[in-house]
């Protein structure tokens, strides 16, 4: 028997109290990208919570970020699959390939009209068929046929015309009856969306992929492909709950879990310009931020997390008025780093220092001293496979050729056996040779490095040309002196911190993460010492207010 289809209330996601002016959040309301560009998908499920939820609204995003309601369907489990045919695997689950079950991508539409989902719905039951939205104007279709020519003999008796797969629908089926429950398409003008329908007080929450969300979800369908990307959207205060507790965990010092929720905060307030091509605010790995829903894998609870984002809730920290970029790494090994030194761009307020805090509590974190080892072979085909300027032969030595004041890599050098050289500055440096932090020594015995002209160095001064006072020119094998004010010394090379790598080289570091910003670990410190999380923020940020 048919479920009685009926409209509820209108959901729109909850607001904070203030309204972030910045491009990345509109209204409050985040666009989080789960699946999108390679790891896009063919066919995506979702499945509303029990007893947080009762049923799904269909609908879209305005350019407010306002869930529109198409409609209801009472159904608790569907799918979302790009236009065409869909065919079901053994498991019952949609399949990008073949399949025990197809369902049809041809349709015959009746040619009437109706003004509302529930009046198409109600004419769809009687004709068997379900209702489709096409450009805001509703139709009922009937039938999913394989071949046109099916669709053609079915039109003639039912009184429609035949419909085609479109590039730019989606279909929405029942998991558990492998049925059409509605087709939508905007000709890319909006993408479909649907959120679970509350049920009692709780926020809603639905089941993708094995986690839970808050909000609703996003279906952009890229045109022309059988590919959909995946968003999650979700009102700013519960997208901070759901990213601090992967992000730093509940048993730590709530001033450090406040620091924690204001970073994350002013971090997606920021970020939106990197992923705007895909169409989403901030990305859910390491990349941006941690953020898989409310189901935490880390932590049994979230009352404290909670706590700490519900007494910053709208707090964010600003330079100028604006904004700031409010990066952080789980430790910086000792001293963070001016963001010029890293990503060679200036933020006034991203300055390097000392950190002490962090320092006091180095023996307690796991993993904060590492090390890395390579052999001159591997580091030259890592080096040949990640950069396409890297020319260079058999690797001779590598060295650190200079550190930033704070005691950071700025840059590394490669030298191979003809003494051609290659260096990495900034980033580059521990994404080339795999380290943890920037903040890193090279050794497995020391490369002796002679700077000729600048940024010119040879292996060794034995063999090179010298010009003497009477003009004359010889080979030089003696060993180099200079007078200075302590008297005569042995000239040493500009001996960096590099290897011979004839034996392999051997780098050993301490911290994680790319060094600029917050230390997640210094915050935890700081809270243990008694400092606050505007004292932990304003330690880390230089000239912010927090507001």
């Amino acid at each position: 028997m048919k479920k009685i289809l009926y409209y509820c209330t209108l959901l729109v996601l909850l607001m904070a109290s203030f309204t972030v002016s910045a491009s990345a959040v509109t209204n409050d309301v985040v666009k989080v990208g789960l699946y999108y560009g390679s790891n896009s998908l063919y066919s995506a499920n979702a499945q509303v919570v029990t007893g947080l939820g009762d049923g799904f609204e269909l609908g879209y995003y305005d350019e407010a970020r306002q869930f529109v309601s198409l409609g209801y369907i009472e159904e608790n489990s569907v799918s979302v699959t790009p236009d065409g045919s869909i065919a079901y695997g053994k498991d019952g689950e949609i399949t990008s390939g073949s399949g025990q079950t197809v369902l049809g991508g041809w349709h015959v539409q009746i040619p009437e009209t109706y003004p509302d989902f529930a009046t198409a719905q109600q004419a769809a039951d009687a004709r068997g068929g379900y209702v489709a939205c096409v450009d805001g104007v509703f139709y009922v279709r009937v039938g999913s046929y394989l071949s046109e020519g099916e669709a053609v003999t079915a039109a003639v008796e039912l009184g429609g015309t035949v419909v085609g797969p479109s590039a730019t629908g989606v279909t929405v089926t029942a998991r558990a009856e492998q049925r059409i429950l509605f087709q939508f398409d905007y000709k890319g003008w909006y993408d479909f969306a649907l959120q679970a329908c509350r049920s009692g007080n709780e926020p809603t929450q639905t089941w993708f992929k094995a986690k839970k969300y808050y909000g609703g979800f996003q279906y952009r369908r890229v045109s022309g492909s059988n590919s959909l990307y995946v968003y999650s959207v979700v009102g700013l205060e519960d997208y901070i709950k759901c990213v601090v507790p992967y992000e730093m965990s509940n048993s730590w010092p709530l001033e450090a879990l406040k620091a924690q929720a204001i970073c994350a905060r002013t971090y997606v307030t920021r970020v939106g310009e990197r992923h705007s091509k895909y169409g989403f605010d901030v990305c859910n790995s390491e990349d941006c931020q941690v953020y898989f829903g409310v189901d935490f894998q880390y932590n049994d609870h979230t009352t404290v997390s909670d706590e700490a984002v519900e007494a910053t809730a709208g707090l964010c920290m600003y330079y100028e008025g604006k904004p700031i970029y409010a990066v952080y790494s789980a430790s910086n090994g000792g001293a963070s780093e001016d963001a010029k030194n890293i990503w060679s761009t200036e933020h006034p307020y991203l300055k390097g220092k000392a950190d002490p805090y962090e320092a006091s509590i180095a023996n307690k974190i796991s993993g904060y001293n590492y090390s890395v080892s390579y052999t001159a072979s591997s580091l030259g085909s890592r080096l040949a496979s990640r950069y396409s300027g890297y020319k260079l032969g058999t690797l001779a030595s590598v060295y650190v050729s200079e550190y930033t004041p704070n005691g950071n890599v700025y840059s590394v050098t490669f030298v191979d056996q003809s003494g051609k050289t290659y260096t990495v500055k900034g980033e580059t440096c521990r994404i080339a040779l795999g380290t943890k932090s920037q903040r890193f020594t090279i050794n497995g015995g020391n490369a002796t490095r002679y700077f000729v002209n600048e940024g010119d160095t040879i292996a060794s001064i034995g063999g090179s040309y010298v010009i003497g006072g009477d003009g004359s020119v010889s080979v030089y094998n003696d060993t180099p002196y200079v007078i200075t004010s302590a008297g005569v010394e042995e000239i040493s090379s500009n001996q960096q911190s590099g290897s011979d790598i004839a034996n392999g080289i051997l780098i050993e570091g301490t911290g994680n993460g790319h060094n600029v910003g917050m230390s997640q670990w210094g915050a935890n410190a700081m809270a243990k010492q008694g400092y606050s999380y505007r004292d932990i923020l304003n330690f880390y940020y230089t000239g912010i207010t927090i507001q």
